[in-house]
């Protein structure tokens, strides 16, 4: 998953998967490749050559005054690798400073794409230190959730939005809305034994509503799921689209979800489903990484292949899935 304001979207329509083994291996070297291109295109281009007059240029350009060409990120993650040149023409111009490193959130996102999981929370954390407030927001995340290497921790994911979101960060208000979300929608046992979902607080919408106006996919996420009623399905399908372009691994898996119909949709839509499944566990998605291998097992979008089914319910077990494990030992049996 990108950083909150990486807005590059992604092709939500998409051709059939072509059906073979190495469905989850070209989506994870897709996302690999992409991940790579990303970083070559915003870390800063130095030359030995750079001269008082460029360093100048590079100022203006931060000031709005001149443009050094097209720009294909969005405006903040722009003015960080301006920044980043900036500071490493002013390094080559000293003699005693050869050495310029990449932005710390910018690093975190190349190891997110590697599924180096636990390595990326070393310098997200030191981009909140450094005051990058969309930080915040990914780690809450990545703890939220959990990934391989990352046990979930709720208390901690919601220390860090708070913060984030006292501080007027957008992004940090949509997790912190969706930590009230999942903290208030308990199961709730009622008199007959029948099992009812408590409604979360107003605040939880206001914040979602907030932060998706800002063009947040936390928010617009939070929003979807909000949408309980079949007659809004609309609706939130389209919040779920909005926050899927922006590469939300959740809002990935619930299109997928909508689609697959827990495994009851018409063979025909098996691999627009699985698409979507592999498009958030190519992120570490526990949910989605167990849903992979459960499709590769009953041979759902692809030929079954018990192997490739293990392989991926490991990679869920890993991530904090519960049922992964059993699943695993069923089939090795």
């Amino acid at each position: 998953m990108p950083l909150p304001g990486s807005n590059k979207p992604q092709r939500v329509g998409g051709a059939p998967i072509r059906q073979s083994q190495d469905h989850g291996r070209q989506a994870e070297e897709g996302w690999q490749e992409e991940a790579d291109l990303r970083i070559r295109r915003q870390r800063p281009r130095v030359s030995e050559g750079s001269t008082l007059a460029a360093l100048e240029r590079r100022v203006a350009a931060l000031e709005g005054q001149v443009r050094l060409g097209p720009v294909d990120a969005a405006p903040e993650l722009e003015a960080e690798r301006l920044l980043s040149a900036v500071l490493a023409d002013i390094a080559l111009l000293s003699p005693q400073s050869h050495v310029v490193a990449v932005a710390p959130e910018l690093e975190a996102e190349r190891l997110l794409f590697a599924r180096e999981y636990a390595a990326a929370t070393v310098p997200l954390q030191r981009a909140i230190q450094l005051g990058h407030l969309p930080s915040r927001a990914l780690l809450a995340w990545l703890f939220l959730f959990g990934r391989e290497g990352i046990a979930q921790d709720r208390n901690r994911a919601i220390e860090l939005v708070q913060e984030g979101a006292r501080l007027g960060c957008h992004h940090c208000q949509g997790v912190l809305a969706y930590c009230l979300w999942d903290c208030h929608v308990t199961r709730l046992p009622d008199d007959d034994g029948c099992i009812h979902l408590q409604d979360p607080p107003p605040s939880c919408a206001d914040m979602a509503l907030a932060s998706s106006t800002r063009g947040s996919a936390y928010g617009h996420f939070v929003l979807g799921i909000l949408q309980e009623e079949e007659e809004f399905e609309e609706v939130r399908l389209d919040h779920f689209r909005r926050a899927a372009e922006q590469h939300l691994d959740a809002a990935q898996y619930e299109l997928g979800k909508h689609v697959y119909e827990g495994g009851y949709c018409e063979p025909s839509q098996y691999a627009e489903s699985l698409r979507w499944f592999q498009l958030a566990a190519a992120q570490g998605h526990p949910n989605a990484l167990f849903i992979v291998g459960l499709m590769h097992e009953l041979g759902h979008g692809v030929p079954a292949d018990n192997a490739e089914a293990i392989r991926w319910y490991r990679r869920a077990a890993e991530a904090g899935h519960r049922q992964a494990g059993r699943c695993v030992h069923k089939l090795q049996k």
